[in-house]
């Protein structure tokens, strides 16, 4: 047997475990039986005790809610209070059905980051589609004289439409190909784009071919059923005789199809843009506490530490680039452990009331800049205040909740402990993230349960005063490693999956608007293509080149205004639906849907003048005589 330092207490190894997987939200190396805690005074019989993650290993076939309603009963039965709210989720929900949950071991995703990528592909996918029809078919005319020559020699429209759908089927495995190759090289690259490690293994490979193939046939059914119908159907007698007529509903049906592609565009254009301000809205949001040029150290378990705080704070008070220190259980964007509370005034002993709870020293408001509003902070002159949750400050919220009007000499407990009594008020500040509403929150003090070392520094010079505070740290720490993090960064990181989507909403409408813009480009020299002789005539009777361009662009500029009032209405359904995702958010301004119009008629314009410049400026005399 070996033995480990844990804690100030001595441990004995008694077995080892398997690694455990890098996707497991159980990401724990070292694991302490409860008897061990009970054996150092932990309390397991405090049923409003909520410091534990639960797991329930059911019976098989057992239907997991038939057990969720019968725990309130449970609880009632042992504790004669009712818990709301309260529900089982299955482990394999976990990482993807947990945003709206706190105090998880750790940071998961959601599940509506995975449908929005996945709508977002089928857009982008729609729009390839759309341009393979719409080339295929701008283009037929070129192919009219091959179909009615092989029709006269015989060939029936099923063998025509099965030539073009192959066509189509080759197209598509070619590019499906191209694609896995592809995905396969910037591995890597879509890694860091995406924030999360991207692998493949024999496991996933069913998967990933059933997957594979379904697009394929998506791909073949949207793209190559059309064109190839629409191919075998022409007539020979019309293909000689008028090559290049061509009927209005064709012409429609092109138009409809370049409609599509800016709709998608202009959506995902929207849609970037919102998810962009609300990200902005979140860096930049007051949240009631300071957050710039504080760094977080952890100091959880580390007793080195801990047992000399006051001769640490002295220490480190000498180094010239820091301001303040405070010893902590958590910092305040991190404030969701929850606790019962009883409190003066109480009338409803029935159905109990959490607050979240912090355990703080005499410097945590001021390095966190926490507003005091009524009341006073805590004292080293006052003795009361250093005695164990004898002495509270509250935020509005939990006046509120306690129904306090003047909170202040007012009396409250935690979990049936001792008596104490409310000093402060400080201004409600987010201690929750902004998908949550700010919650009742108690600061006390206590030389227990600190996690965190804050330390406010100045910034100037910073690398140097980390290298200081460093080696003041190694000369107390004995060992411990001197792991730190500021503080702005670990609230960037509660936020992770939003900066993700707003960077991979970016590169996916930069990639929808270059496929749109593919597909009009082949469309527009299509239709140049067919009118040179209308050019040449017009420029004949003495139009200019800027009018043949407004000419050009005009109808196509209807087109892409449609797009918009299309895209409009929908975009702002979804992404309002998106945003109500968050307690506190921006909101959706005409200016995002100006911008994006704006956006949209350049990007065409750029296009559109890239291909009919070179018509307009051509000798009229050379595009009538080709002609």
């Amino acid at each position: 047997n070996i033995s480990t330092r844990f804690g100030v207490n001595d441990f004995q190894i008694t077995g080892i475990i398997k690694n455990i997987p890098k996707n497991s939200h159980f990401d724990s190396h070292i694991f302490v039986s409860l008897a061990t805690f009970k054996q150092y005074g932990v309390n397991l019989n405090d049923w409003d005790s909520n410091y534990m993650h639960s797991y329930i290993l059911l019976n098989n076939n057992t239907d997991y809610h038939s057990v969720e309603n019968r725990i309130p009963n449970l609880f009632k039965k042992y504790t004669g209070k009712e818990i709301k709210n309260y529900t089982l989720q299955q482990l394999s929900d976990i990482h993807l059905k947990s945003g709206d949950l706190s105090f998880q071991m750790k940071p998961g995703s959601d599940i509506n980051y995975i449908y929005i990528l996945s709508f977002t592909a089928f857009l982008i996918l729609i729009i390839g589609c759309v341009n393979y029809m719409n080339l295929v078919t701008a283009f037929s005319l070129k192919r009219h004289r091959e179909i009615g020559i092989r029709k006269v020699f015989g060939a029936d429209k099923s063998l025509l439409a099965r030539q073009f759908l192959f066509e189509s089927i080759f197209v598509t495995l070619m590019a499906v190909l191209l694609s896995v190759f592809i995905v396969f090289i910037c591995m890597k690259p879509l890694s860091n784009l995406f924030g999360t490690e991207i692998t493949f293994n024999l496991i996933n490979i069913p998967n990933f071919l059933f997957l594979t193939l379904g697009i394929g046939i998506i791909s073949v059914s949207l793209s190559g059923l059309y064109p190839a119908f629409y191919l075998s159907t022409f007539r020979p007698a019309d293909i000689f005789k008028r090559a290049n007529a061509e009927k209005p509903g064709k012409v429609f049906f092109r138009n409809s199809l370049v409609l599509i592609q800016f709709t998608i565009s202009v959506f995902l254009i929207i849609a970037t843009l919102v998810v962009t301000n609300q990200v902005q809205f979140i860096r930049n949001k007051k949240l009631g506490f300071d957050r710039e040029h504080i760094i977080v150290i952890s100091v959880f378990q580390n007793n080195e530490i801990l047992d000399r705080q006051d001769i640490v704070k002295t220490e480190l008070q000498r180094i010239p680039g820091i301001k303040k220190m405070t010893f902590s259980s958590t910092i305040p964007m991190n404030l969701d452990w929850r606790n019962s509370v009883d409190y003066e005034g109480r009338i409803d002993y029935v159905n109990s009331i959490q607050i979240c709870c912090a355990y703080v020293d005499y410097d945590y408001l001021d390095v966190f800049g926490l507003e005091l509003l009524a009341g006073r902070n805590f004292s080293r002159d006052i003795s009361t205040d250093a005695v164990f949750e004898r002495a509270f400050i509250i935020n509005e919220a939990a006046a509120k909740q306690l129904e306090w009007k003047d909170p202040i000499g007012k009396k409250m407990r935690f979990s049936q402990r001792e008596w104490g009594t409310v000093i402060g008020v400080v201004k409600d500040f987010h201690n929750l993230p902004l998908s949550q509403r700010i919650e009742p929150v108690a600061l006390t003090l206590t030389d227990m349960n600190k996690r965190l070392l804050s330390i406010n520094i100045q910034a100037e010079n910073i690398p140097e005063t980390i290298a200081a505070i460093e080696k003041t740290w190694s000369k107390f720490s004995k060992g411990w490693p001197f792991e730190y993090e500021f503080m702005d960064k670990t609230y960037d990181n509660m936020y992770r999956s939003e900066i993700r989507i707003n960077n991979q909403f970016r590169f996916f409408s930069t990639l929808a608007i270059f496929l749109s813009c593919f597909g009009l480009f082949g469309f527009v020299s299509f239709i140049i293509e067919r009118r040179k002789k209308e050019i040449g005539i017009r420029k004949v009777l003495g139009a200019s080149i800027a009018e043949i361009l407004v000419f050009l662009y005009r109808g196509f500029t209807k087109q892409i205004i449609l797009a918009n009032i299309i895209a409009w209405p929908i975009a702002f359904y979804f992404m309002k639906k998106w945003l109500q995702n968050f307690a506190y958010r921006t909101n959706i301004g005409i200016l995002v849907f100006v911008t994006a119009g704006a956006l949209s008629l350049i990007i065409a314009l750029i296009t559109i003048i890239s291909q009919t410049y070179k018509a307009a400026a051509s000798n009229p005399v050379e595009s009538i005589r080709n002609e």
